[in-house]
């Protein structure tokens, strides 16, 4: 199971990158599964000390890690959307929240997990839509230009939000939910943990899912939610 991707810069295809990358990839992805698992099964979450309502799921298509209703609060945070505008989760509360880490410049696995929370948009009715934020983990890749080329290219709904800041303001999203971040010095690519959270209307953390995961898979946590 892959946690990790590499996000190559854009001139690179998805076939055109040799086979020996996605096999370090693959390691890395693995390796990063491996620890964030030991840090929730000695910690209680990716994000806090409490381990009262966690359930660990080993079913095939399930998350990676759940959470009962009420018990873990998703760590807050506040950030701004591509228009500019205040952006965290209490927005959006009275609505499920997929919570996602995403690369704007990426080729690779990001424009592919697009397409998943794409197909997870149209299984739902709209009124129990999920609105998907996106923490952003690459700077270079907060502007406008790179939103609209991704909004077209990987044909992002109004459900669809961007959640940007400040590199300290990032790090601080990214710690709090335990996604790992680096950044080659010499060719600027960003390898980083792919990883959805499944937040209910009442901000409560409930999910979490590695990728690679599928629309059906996130639909089944989703409904769960309600149950």
């Amino acid at each position: 199971m892959s946690a990790q991707q590499s996000s190559v810069p854009a001139g690179r295809t998805l076939l055109g990158v040799p086979w020996l990358l996605w096999v370090i990839t693959f390691a890395l992805g693995v390796a990063t599964a491996l620890v964030i698992a030991l840090f929730v099964l000695g910690n209680g979450s990716p994000s806090t000390q409490a381990a009262s309502g966690q359930e660990v799921l080993a079913a095939k298509g399930g998350p990676a890690f759940s959470w009962r209703a009420g018990k873990m609060v998703a760590p807050r945070f506040s950030l701004t959307d591509a228009k500019g505008l205040p952006i965290s989760l209490e927005r959006f509360r009275g609505r499920p929240v997929v919570l996602t880490f995403i690369d704007p410049l990426c080729t690779t696995f990001c424009p592919l997990e697009a397409a998943v929370l794409n197909r997870l948009l149209t299984r739902l009715p709209a009124a129990q839509r999920p609105q998907i934020v996106a923490v952003s983990v690459n700077r270079l890749g907060d502007n406008q230009r790179a939103y609209a080329h991704d909004a077209r290219k990987w044909k992002l709904t109004s459900a669809w939000h961007w959640a940007v800041g400040s590199q300290a303001a990032l790090e601080g999203v990214w710690k709090s939910y335990s996604i790992g971040v680096t950044v080659d010095p010499k060719t600027k690519d960003v390898t980083h943990t792919e990883a959805v959270y499944l937040v209910d209307r009442k901000g409560y953390q409930r999910a979490l899912y590695l990728w690679p995961f599928s629309s059906k898979d996130l639909l089944r946590g989703l409904r769960s939610l309600n149950g």
